[in-house]
């Protein structure tokens, strides 16, 4: 049985004075994730060493679109992604701290990779027999993460409310703009490219563990 661990790190995290603000709002957002997607986790989400946070997630397929809406929740943080896929060589435990095996490991090693790169913020590792996969996976994320890096707060904002309601009209009301508005901001993210990118990337986890 393969799961999916991802391993993040805030970026800048460094360089925020109000240490107290911070950690109220990192801590709003691990809360949020583990509510709302309670029903896809292996284990919940937990923040260690401050800037760091780890989870587990049982269907592996769902992992791009989870990770793609974490980050458009999170915002204004933002963090590196290191994703891992595998097996879990102890019983599975609320406490991510108490489990360990292949995926934990190669979700660290995914972001300690990552770290040494600017342009990139999310990389997977799968065991060697899924090694074209992950080459397929982390090529893919060379476009996706430069356009989530570039993205405005403007952008963030109509993308995120765009993905729950499906509904330019609706997104206006919502961000008081015009509909033509919302539209344009989608368009300059690049959104239909991004999310049908998205698309391939879920069919594809599909084909390789949909009897996982």
């Amino acid at each position: 049985m393969k799961y999916g661990i991802l391993t993040a790190d805030i970026i800048r995290s460094k360089e925020i004075t109000d240490r107290n603000l911070f950690f109220k709002l990192f801590s709003e957002k691990i809360s949020y994730v583990n509510k709302r997607f309670s029903f896809l986790l292996l284990v919940p989400f937990k923040i260690y060493r401050g800037d760091e946070f780890q989870g587990g997630i049982k269907e592996i397929n769902k992992t791009p679109e989870f990770l793609s809406i974490i980050r458009e929740n999170f915002y204004p943080l933002q963090f590196r992604a290191g994703i891992g896929i595998g097996s879990i060589s102890t019983k599975i435990k609320r406490d991510i701290g108490e489990i360990n095996g292949e995926a934990l490991r190669l979700s660290s090693q995914a972001l300690n990779i990552i770290k040494k790169e600017r342009e990139r913020i999310t990389y997977y590792k799968l065991p060697s027999e899924y090694r074209s996969l992950e080459e397929i996976i982390n090529n893919f994320y060379t476009f996706l993460d430069l356009n989530v890096i570039n993205r405005t707060s403007k952008q963030w904002d109509a993308i995120r409310l765009y993905r729950d309601k499906k509904n330019l009209k609706k997104v206006a009301t919502k961000l008081n703009v015009t509909f033509q508005n919302v539209s344009k901001r989608l368009r300059a993210a690049h959104w239909l490219q991004y999310y049908q990118l998205e698309r391939f990337l879920i069919k594809k986890l599909e084909e390789y563990f949909s009897h996982n």
